[in-house]
């Protein structure tokens, strides 16, 4: 980060799947990484969606979801009811 590099790009993990350093790191749960990631970095919407997803952790979930808040509005507390209880944003009525 401080050479200036560009934390948005993506790697591609699969055929039809690409991963940024977020949600790799989301993925291993490396704590300090993903503290660090969302404080230096403004990450689009649907990449902190994405790493919400496959987190399993509650601390991530929530660091996470603060970064997500004023993104989202109002709605944000269903989907972050939602996802915390393992139902999809569909079935909880938002989006």
């Amino acid at each position: 980060m401080r050479h200036k590099a560009n934390a948005l790009l993506a790697s591609k993990v699969s055929a039809t799947e690409d991963e940024t350093n977020l949600e790799a790191a989301v993925r291993w749960n490396h704590r300090r990484i993903i503290t660090f990631y969302l404080e230096k970095v403004e990450w689009p919407k649907e990449v902190l969606e994405r790493a919400l997803k496959l987190s399993r952790r509650e601390e991530v979930r929530a660091e996470i979801g603060r970064r997500l808040q004023p993104l989202k509005g109002s709605c944000w507390g269903a989907l972050f009811f939602a996802c915390r209880c393992g139902k999809s944003a569909k079935v909880a009525g938002t989006v």
